[in-house]
């Protein structure tokens, strides 16, 4: 596919590309690190008639990083024949983020926007002092699930973070904002665990039932909805 194989021209050596349907009509693109990365399973399968493409490498999803360079070039030069949906997310949960880093996701928005794209953002999902793995076992051996849950003054801190910052980016460039951190929450804690299937795969990264988790969620709080879906 077009995408790939121009974004691979980078020569960061970390660029990773995949798209849920042949052919270089794309209807939903994200954009970021691995957080980007690990919503890709769970849309592509809610979004069966959708071409879902994530394009990620290591660093934030702005036109102005040097091993996503072609990447953009392609993007915003490229005339699509409908409109787009790109999706940019990072691990924002831990990063209060730079001055200029703000700056250049603020600019690569508004050079999304003006290109023609629908853009969103999203509060990514929390990161736990554990891993998935921790989580499995203590389900296995039917030992309490309380270690599937965490509730602690960092979680509420991360929260707000990763809050407050897509919305500071959704209210600076008029994109929106798709509410991820939430879907984990119950009372005043978050949860890895849910219905019996551990969600994550290591502390801060979901698995597949964790994306299609997602996903699901998505589209029962009607935000499946803007993105394309039913």
């Amino acid at each position: 596919p077009a995408l790939r194989e121009h974004a691979l021209k980078s020569g960061a050596g970390t660029m990773r590309c995949h798209q849920s349907r042949a052919g270089d009509d794309y209807d939903l693109v994200l954009l970021g690190d691995s957080h980007a990365e690990h919503l890709f399973a769970g849309l592509a399968a809610l979004l069966p008639e959708k071409n879902v493409v994530y394009a990620i490498n290591y660093g934030k999803p702005t036109s102005d990083n040097a091993h996503a360079k072609y990447l953009y070039d392609y993007l915003l030069n490229r005339m699509n024949t409908k409109q787009v949906t790109v999706i940019m997310t990072a691990y924002w949960v831990q990063d209060t983020g730079s001055p200029a880093e703000t700056k250049g996701l603020e600019e690569t928005a508004r050079l999304l926007s003006k290109a023609g794209y629908r853009v969103f953002t999203s509060d990514d999902v929390p990161a736990f002092p554990f891993k998935g793995s921790h989580c499995q076992i203590q389900r296995r051996f039917n030992l309490s699930p309380a270690y599937c849950y965490e509730q602690s003054p960092a979680m509420t801190f991360a929260r707000k973070n990763a809050q407050s910052r897509a919305m500071r980016l959704a209210n600076a460039t008029g994109i929106q904002v798709l509410h991820t951190f939430d879907f984990f929450k119950e009372d005043d804690a978050y949860f890895m665990g849910k219905d019996g299937f551990v969600l994550y795969r290591d502390n801060n990264h979901l698995n597949l039932e964790g994306s299609l988790f997602v996903a699901n969620q998505l589209k029962a709080t009607g935000q499946l909805k803007l993105l394309g879906g039913d």
